[in-house]
Order: C-alpha cells, then sequence, then structure tokens
C-alpha cells in the first residue's frame, strides 16, 4: 500500500539519509523489514521507519529533539488512519490553526483525514508515534457490527468535514504487546511475514474496539453525538442539555472537557463552524443562506463568531 503521507519541514535540514539495516544504537523499535530514514533538522534528528503490507501502511518514528518542533504534514487522498503515540506527546492543527487533536504517551485513535496540509507541534525532548494507514473497506468490515462507529464510518464516506476521529483511549497491555510483537517479526518468507503482520494488526485494532465501546456507552458521548446531530438548533446551549441528559452544569462542562479537551458550548461552536466553512467554500453559498442552517439568529451575530474562530469574515469565502 502507498503511503498518502508526505513530511514537510519548514526548517532547512539535510535531505533524508537512508539507514535501511543500519538503524542508530539507541533507536527504541528496531523494525528488521522496515525500510529506514535519517533526517536532520535544526530542532533536532528525525528516524523514520517504513513497511508497505498490502492491507496498510506502517510508519514509526523517532524524534529526538533539543528544542520544539513546529512542522506539517500533506494527506494527498482521503485516507483512514490507526494511530498509537508510544511515547512524548503531539499536537495537530488545521492550516487556520484550530486544534484538532492532542495525544500523550500511550493514546491511541482511528481517525480519517481529508486531502490537506495539518500541522502539528512536538516540545523539545523524545517522541516515538507508529501510524497506520488502512485500507478503509478492509477496517469497514471489522466494525460494521458495532453500531456506534456507523457514525464515523459514514462521515468518512460523505467527505464533507477535514477530519474525524474515534474515541482517543488508552492502550492496554495487549495492544502494547502486540505493537511490539509486530516490530520484532522477524523477515522470513514473504508470505509467511505478511500473515503475521496482518494477524497482529487484526487484534490490535480488535482490542482497541473493545475499548472504544466502554467509551461510546458514556454519556458523555452521547452528548457529544447529540451536540454533532442539533446544531441547527437556535435554542441549544448547556441549558437544553442538563435538562435532556438530567446531569448538573458543573458535571457536563467538567466531563466533557475532560473527554474531549474542550467545553460543551466551544465544542458546539466548532461544529457550526465547520459546517460554515464547508457550505461557503465548497457548496458555494451565500451568507445569507448560512448562518441559520447553523444555528444562528441572525446573521451579524454568526458574522462576529465566524471571524473570531477563522479570523476573517465569511465574505472571504464569496
Amino acid at each position: 500500500m502507498k503511503n498518502p503521507i508526505t513530511l514537510n519541514f519548514s526548517s532547512a535540514g539535510l535531505p533524508g539519509k537512508n539507514i535501511t539495516g543500519n538503524l542508530p544504537d539507541d533507536c527504541k523499535y528496531p523494525i528488521s523489514y522496515a525500510n529506514a530514514e535519517l533526517i536532520e533538522l535544526p530542532e533536532g534528528v528525525v528516524i523514520c521507519q517504513h513497511y508497505s503490507h498490502i492491507l496498510y501502511f506502517m510508519e514509526v518514528i523517532e524524534f529526538k529533539l533539543h528544542t520544539d518542533l513546529h512542522a506539517s504534514f500533506s494527506v494527498d487522498k482521503p485516507s483512514l488512519f490507526q494511530f498509537f503515540m508510544l511515547h512524548g506527546k503531539i499536537a495537530f492543527f488545521t492550516s487556520d490553526h484550530q486544534p484538532i487533536a492532542q495525544a500523550g504517551k500511550g493514546i491511541c485513535y482511528a481517525t480519517y483525514n481529508e486531502p490537506a496540509e495539518y500541522f502539528y507541534h512536538l516540545p523539545a525532548g523524545i517522541h516515538r508515534t507508529c501510524c497506520f494507514t488502512l485500507r478503509p473497506r478492509w477496517l469497514q468490515m471489522k466494525i460494521n457490527n458495532h453500531l456506534g462507529l456507523n457514525p464515523f464510518v459514514g462521515k468518512m464516506d460523505d467527505h464533507e468535514v477535514l477530519y474525524g476521529h474515534m474515541p482517543s483511549c488508552v492502550m492496554n497491555k495487549k495492544i502494547s504487546d502486540d505493537l511490539l510483537a509486530l516490530f520484532n517479526l522477524e523477515e522470513t518468507a514473504k508470505n509467511d511475514l505478511e500473515s503475521a503482520q496482518s494477524r497482529i494488526l487484526k487484534k490490535i485494532i480488535a482490542e482497541y474496539q473493545k475499548l472504544v465501546q466502554i467509551k461510546l456507552s458514556h454519556p458523555i458521548y452521547r452528548i457529544r453525538d447529540y451536540l454533532e446531530e442539533k446544531y441547527i438548533d437556535i435554542e441549544l446551549n448547556n441549558q437544553k442539555l442538563i435538562g435532556q441528559f438530567n446531569i448538573t452544569e458543573k458535571t457536563l462542562i467538567e466531563n466533557f472537557k475532560k473527554e474531549f479537551n474542550i467545553t460543551p458550548h466551544l465544542y458546539l461552536t466548532k461544529v457550526r463552524m465547520q459546517h460554515a466553512k464547508r457550505m461557503l467554500a465548497k457548496d458555494k453559498k451565500d451568507v445569507i443562506e448560512v448562518y441559520g442552517a447553523v444555528g444562528y439568529k441572525d446573521m451579524h451575530s454568526f458574522s462576529i463568531q465566524f471571524r473570531k474562530f477563522f479570523g476573517y469574515p465569511p465574505s472571504g469565502h464569496q
């Protein structure tokens, strides 16, 4: 499978050096069957190991940074990923600086991304990531029996939003052990290696799905889904949520922010703004057609919020 991601570094660095079969001694996860590249940057050193399987593309990256790194990556086609933060922490952003996700050590999640350039920040230190680009139909065959995940698949197929996430979960011992087993496989006969790889990855995805189902059973996910479904409702606010879900406002805000790193009010604003931008930029609708369709009473309040969120007025898409 071809890698849909291209790493972009704004700082001037040396061209990547092929170090396949000659990894540094201190490389944490040397993968015998993977190709490897060393990238030297002013901020530090990056070791990329990657392997193309018929069902997925695997990339394990180790960052050794003596100063913060701000960089980006480009996705060249709609893609589905399974991401693992093995060590350190990372924050992702859109091209207009809107937060996408944060992940600390031990966090994993599935995500899809439309073609675009995405940005990320890593603080000084050591960070290790593992990412599998998956064939969408293969994953869908694995999750279609879980009704809670069907909206995720539907959004991916609709291509209406820039990105989407399944719940972030903390890797358990089974996932950690299976990842290590996958990294430590030895290259023998090609068919034997690929069969072992796909078998282990299926176990990893199945275990992640179990963690996801536990998360989706929590009321806070029903509240998130409600916001995503009812964003057009002009009267939708915290007071309506606490009545709908029989929860105090304090508990609502605390639990929502703990899980999603954002308040319900700001999440609703984010959902509305994403839909508004799509309608203006992609569907070529006028502002007067958009503000009511995303839950605003008048054009003035919508325009103020749009400018505050994106840094430019909605007329910028006209």
